[in-house]
Formats: structure tokens, sequence, C-alpha cells
């Protein structure tokens, strides 16, 4: 079950929660429990500008069924890549930042693999963001860029995508605090970014 986090103002976010056991890809919205999928107009954007590429696509079905389970997939992009570290090495007290804004927006998520135990040995896995694309949400008129939060998987050359973080980079002024956040996250991450081959299942 998601866990529930409970705002000043009442409202109830769910948490998503990453599954024990394989569920879908990790890339997938079905690989999450809690994960809302929404429709309407709140998902409307416009100025959209891809900084990923798609290379491959692999899904093996569980059964002949088109609409039946999976069990097993990836997806390979081609984009702007950044190698951090290892869990560990990033959540060590002491640990040198040379990303600050951004661990402050992703520590509890890699704390959270390694108190839940994600996979075997994930404090020893390296972390990585892959940049996806850049949008304009037209109802709050934000600009906002997408960047995947990737753990490394053991012994093999893969990722699994642990969180998406989405940015607000411009916008209006009622998100001023917000669009600082997201605009020192992506002028921390950009520069040190390589164009690579990333492979998540």
């Amino acid at each position: 079950m998601p866990q529930r986090k409970r705002h000043p103002d009442g409202w109830i976010e769910y948490q998503p929660r990453l599954p024990a056991t394989y569920l879908a890809p990790s890339w997938s919205w079905a690989g999450v429990y809690g994960r809302a999928v929404r429709f309407g107009p709140e998902s409307q954007y416009d100025l959209i500008t891809p900084f990923a590429k798609v290379l491959d696509i692999d899904i093996q079905l569980a059964s002949q069924d088109p609409f039946g389970a999976v069990r097993g997939g990836s997806i390979t992009l081609h984009g702007p890549f950044l190698r951090i570290g290892t869990v560990d090495s990033l959540i060590a007290p002491q640990s040198p930042e040379p990303y600050p804004s951004l661990m402050t927006a992703i520590l509890p998520f890699l704390k959270d693999l390694v108190t839940n135990g994600y996979g075997e040995n994930a404090h020893e896995q390296q972390v990585g963001l892959l940049m996806l694309l850049k949008w304009r949400d037209v109802c709050r008129k934000e600009e906002r860029v997408g960047v995947l939060v990737l753990l490394g998987v053991e012994g093999d050359d893969s990722w699994r995508r642990v969180e998406c973080l989405t940015l607000i980079v411009k916008g209006s002024p009622t998100s001023n605090m917000m669009i600082a956040q997201g605009s020192l996250i992506f002028r921390e991450c950009k520069d040190g970014m390589q164009r690579e081959k990333v492979r998540i299942i």
C-alpha cells in the first residue's frame, strides 16, 4: 500500500512505493504502487522539447495476451546523463555535495531505497540522472523539465527508475520558490551531463 502524507492544508498525498517483487518495468507507471494516472486539464502541454531519444523498446509478455501480464521489459534512451555517485556516498553525513540543491530534492528517495531494501545491495549502486524533456504546462503557464532519477543494476549495464523529478524552471510569480529550486537543480546538473545510451529496466 502507498504511504499517505498529510499537508498543512489537509490535502492527503499518496506517496508511491516501489514494489518488493517485480510488478512491471520500473519506467512504467504500472511499476509503482500508488501512482495516480491522470488525464485532464492538468495534463495539457505545449512547447515540448525532447532531450532524450528512444533507441529501443523491448517488452516480454508473460502470455500470448497483448493486454496481459508482463514478464519483463526495457527501454533504451540516448540523452543527457549524469552519474552522481553511489547511494552510500550520497547519503553519508559528511558527503561532499557537488549538487546541493539536487541532493536536497533526491535525498529522501535515496534513504528510502536503503530503508526499504530496494534490490540487493542498493546502497552500493550508482545513482544517475537522465534529462528527458522540457515542456510548458498550459494551465499554469510554467516551463518544466522532466528528469529521471535512476539506480544502477548490480552486475549489469542497466538502470532502474527510482523517481521522476519535475523541475519548474520558469513560470508565474506565485511559484517563485519552486522556480528558484527547479532552476538551481537544472543549472547544477546540466553542465556535468554527457549524452549517453541508457537502458532502463
